[in-house]
């Protein structure tokens, strides 16, 4: 029988409503290091029984059981508020240095979330707060930041080796609040504020854009240089049949300021086409087979492009 009461008591005591813990929580807070004191004094006088602290604090205990549901919230609001004050993370040796913090190249996630509240990590950190109450406001956002982080880290938004910039982009994005001195710091000392995933997108963007620029000019290039083979192959045809001509009918014979000019125009369209004083003959008459069908040995094409490389460089002497 006394086992199932002791059973019963203990099922009462895990039914305890949310007043009654709001109850024990201000009954204890107020009288408990009192009772624990007088309990210790009266047991080494031998003396039994209640003592004025013990009165007290019951009489203390119906007096809150007479109160309304917010009357006593609102007390145990102000009882934790006060608690919470008395931590050591509300000391001031748990307040961050922000020049010392911004200077820092990388922070682990630990210490970025640490900062983010403004407090030094050294002090404040996940083990440092295992050892008091969860139920502290600072504590549970101090968890709920490290979760955010964390699950951020899975999807490679954050690392646990992280650039401050980085952290600091990411909690503008997610809406989390950040000391404003920290980042001017980290902006001081040359960190860079930004989401590196938007900056890599970005930048991916203005690459692809010049990638596709480069084409567009190279396939220009190509069709210009194409161009330009054909009218040396027309040129050379040319200058080729008017020799031959000559040749054949001493009557009209091509005359050298005749010949100079047509030179000149094959020099400055070969400067055009190659960009360069030593063409290969070889080269010239591949270009110009594959681009305009014109078919020229390379005993031709070397001879006039000898005949012509002179004008090349009157050119660039005048031009001077």
């Amino acid at each position: 029988m006394g086992g199932l009461f002791n059973k019963d008591w203990d099922e009462m005591r895990k039914k305890k409503t949310q007043v009654d813990n709001i109850i024990d929580y201000l009954v204890n807070k107020k009288y408990r290091r009192q009772l624990t004191l007088e309990k210790s004094k009266n047991a080494s006088l031998g003396k039994k029984g209640s003592g004025e602290i013990a009165l007290a604090a019951i009489t203390y205990e119906m007096s809150l059981k007479k109160m309304d549901k917010k009357e006593l919230e609102r007390l145990y609001s102000e009882e934790k508020e006060a608690e919470e004050s008395d931590q050591f993370f509300n000391q001031a040796n748990a307040e961050a240095d922000f020049d010392y913090w911004g200077k820092m190249a990388s922070w682990s996630i630990d210490e970025a979330i640490a900062l983010s509240f403004g407090k030094d990590p050294r002090v404040v950190n996940e083990k440092s707060l295992s050892t008091v109450s969860f139920d502290f406001s600072f504590c549970k956002k101090y968890r709920e930041l490290h979760e955010l982080a964390k699950r951020a880290i899975k999807w490679k938004k954050l690392f646990y080796d992280v650039l401050p910039g980085v952290f600091i982009a990411w909690t503008k994005n997610a809406d989390i609040p950040f000391p404003e001195e920290l980042e001017r710091k980290v902006i001081k000392y040359g960190g860079y504020v930004a989401n590196w995933q938007t900056a890599h997108d970005d930048l991916l963007e203005k690459f692809e854009g010049l990638e596709q620029e480069h084409d567009s000019l190279k396939e220009e290039t190509l069709e210009s240089m194409k161009n330009y083979q054909v009218r040396i192959g027309k040129l050379i045809s040319h200058i080729e049949s008017i020799n031959d001509s000559s040749e054949k009918d001493l009557t009209k014979p091509l005359h050298k300021k005749e010949k100079d000019s047509l030179l000149k125009l094959l020099a400055g369209m070969l400067m055009t086409a190659y960009n360069s004083k030593t063409v290969k003959a070889s080269e010239v008459q591949a270009d110009i087979m594959r681009s305009a069908g014109i078919e020229l040995n390379d005993d031709t094409i070397r001879k006039y492009i000898k005949e012509a490389i002179p004008f090349i460089y009157d050119e660039n002497e005048e031009g001077k």
